[in-house]
């Protein structure tokens, strides 16, 4: 009580010894000794002792959740997979246990799973804003656009009308890429703008909004601000530097381009095809046809691309300046 947490622990863990004749106490040393663990933030130590409480208590569902629940913040996916999975076997209606198997299932990469989780907790709680938005996450994950606009549209008018509160910067931004990956960018660019309303140095809206006009060929002064903003908030990411490359290519100063494109290179952790794809084209805007052709040619190897092909073929790539 006087805050002096490191001395009750090793009282509570010598009195942990002492009581193995007497289950009740026991259960309660532990209790403490968690609360104590959590406090400290001490995840170690809050396992053993959650571990333990589930080895007395197999069947008691909130000791299956907490348990779960520190492997998640431990990043030991497996095991918080299954006792979240133990969890709902044993309280079908705990509903955050759905949900925090559904984080745990999309973070492991397990999105078929993932998909047929969250169609039964849309089923059990229709309302749910969790379970649209989530279920959003997961089919953008699986290329499956259409739909997971669908569950984000759903998500956003449950949140309007009970917990507006809901809706902030990292919905408007998932909302806004899901908006672009349908081809909307108009509503996305709208969704974009509504996120750094939210938080104006929201450097992956910055440049994505950016990015997606230049990439239109429109509104190139204003892309270029935005994108600059984000380099300047992550100066050795290698995506923003592709994008402002990528826009001052599209305002036709390609040697300023391959500054930056170059810049990107370098700080890529592995071997990109887009990034490759536009450093060939901005050599092939500059003159530096051999250049061009060989960055094409990496871009080609680590993705087929069909727009890559023809530009190997001998069609020119898209103008600097766009026609439209």
């Amino acid at each position: 009580m006087i805050g002096e947490t490191d001395k009750a622990v090793a009282l509570f863990l010598e009195l942990l010894e002492e009581s193995e004749d007497n289950p009740r106490l026991r259960d309660l040393i532990r209790q403490k000794l968690l609360a104590l663990y959590i406090t400290n933030q001490d995840a170690d130590g809050a396992l053993k002792q959650i571990e333990s409480i589930v080895g007395t208590h197999p069947d008691n569902p909130q000791a299956n959740f907490l348990l779960a629940t520190v492997a998640y913040e431990k990043n030991d996916l497996p095991k918080a997979i299954t006792y979240f999975r133990k969890t709902i076997e044993l309280k079908p209606d705990y509903e955050q246990a759905y949900y925090s198997l559904a984080g745990a299932l999309i973070n492991s990469g397990n999105d078929a799973e993932a998909i047929e989780l969250l169609k039964t907790t849309r089923e059990k709680w229709p309302d749910s804003f969790v379970a649209q938005y989530y279920s959003g996450i997961v089919f953008s994950r699986a290329q499956r656009h259409e739909e997971a606009l669908k569950h984000f549209k759903f998500a956003e008018q449950i949140a309007s009308n009970n917990a507006p509160g809901r809706l902030d910067f990292n919905f408007y931004f998932q909302m806004g890429a899901q908006l672009e990956r349908n081809g909307l960018y108009e509503e996305a660019a709208k969704s974009f703008k509504r996120c750094l309303d939210l938080k104006q140095d929201h450097a992956q809206a910055l440049n994505y909004l950016g990015y997606m006009w230049a990439d239109l060929g429109i509104h190139l002064e204003e892309a270029r601000k935005l994108i600059q903003k984000a380099v300047d908030l992550e100066p050795m990411n290698p995506a923003f530097l592709d994008s402002l490359a990528w826009v001052l290519y599209r305002l036709d100063q390609p040697n300023l381009a391959l500054t930056y494109m170059e810049e990107a290179m370098k700080h890529q952790e592995e071997p990109d095809a887009t990034l490759f794809d536009h450093l060939g084209d901005i050599h092939f805007a500059i003159g530096n046809q051999e250049e061009a052709m060989k960055a094409w040619r990496r871009s080609f190897e680590i993705e087929a691309n069909p727009k890559v092909q023809k530009k190997l073929d001998g069609e020119a790539p898209i103008p600097a300046k766009p026609t439209t």
